[in-house]
């Protein structure tokens, strides 16, 4: 129902460095199963981001690679907002996403484990020295890939796990949120799915997986 102009992809690349808008170097888009499903699993590393990218190695099959992402916080400022009914809580970051990722390809299928680094803050727009401020450290590892089983079959999957990394989750939530005691803390994000594709025939095939 939107005619609105929407970017996915503008990249490109010269000899060893890359920059613009694609998919994060934390998600892995070769793991998507074989489904209809618009947004794929809901617990899937899913993210388009603009960054910068460097391939520090590149030889048979096995990549190094690192890239500086565009950052962003989402913050719930959950029952904090009953204590401080007045203030208007948003996210703030000064930092890009650090981002690592060791890829194999292979002949039995493909692995792949990255790791992510990221400053998560917050400050408060309807005071004079935006505070309550501050900022946390989040941290993400992602291990997924696929393997190869008969014909063009094969599993795929992955396993993810980090505090404030939800915003590169398909269905995330928040990255920051207040505790107990009203402080900001990161929340912790899990996400993992399993899928079986069989291709039938060349046009005919079926996936089943859970997330």
């Amino acid at each position: 129902g939107s005619s609105q102009f929407r970017l996915l992809n503008a990249w490109g690349e010269l000899g060893r460095f890359g920059a613009g808008q694609t998919y994060s170097l934390f998600m892995n888009p070769d793991t998507f199963p074989n489904v209809i499903d618009y947004w794929g699993p809901n617990g899937m590393v899913y993210l388009r981001n603009p960054q910068v990218r460097y391939t520090a190695y590149d030889h048979e099959g096995m990549k190094a690679m690192f890239s500086l992402e565009s950052p962003y916080s989402a913050v719930d400022s959950g029952k904090a907002l009953e204590k401080y009914p007045n203030e208007n809580i948003q996210g703030r970051t000064k930092w890009p996403d650090a981002v690592g990722k060791l890829s194999l390809d292979r002949d039995w299928g493909q692995f792949q484990a990255a790791g992510i680094l990221r400053s998560i803050g917050y400050e408060t727009t309807t005071t004079p020295d935006n505070n309550p401020s501050g900022e946390k450290t989040g941290w993400g590892i992602n291990l997924n890939g696929w393997l190869k089983t008969v014909g063009k079959d094969r599993f795929t999957g992955q396993v993810a796990y980090g505090e404030g990394i939800a915003s590169y989750m398909n269905d995330g939530g928040v990255d920051l949120a207040p505790n107990s005691s009203l402080q900001a803390e990161t929340v912790s994000s899990l996400g993992w799915f399993a899928y079986y594709d069989h291709y039938w025939n060349d046009k005919l095939s079926s996936s089943i997986g859970y997330s």
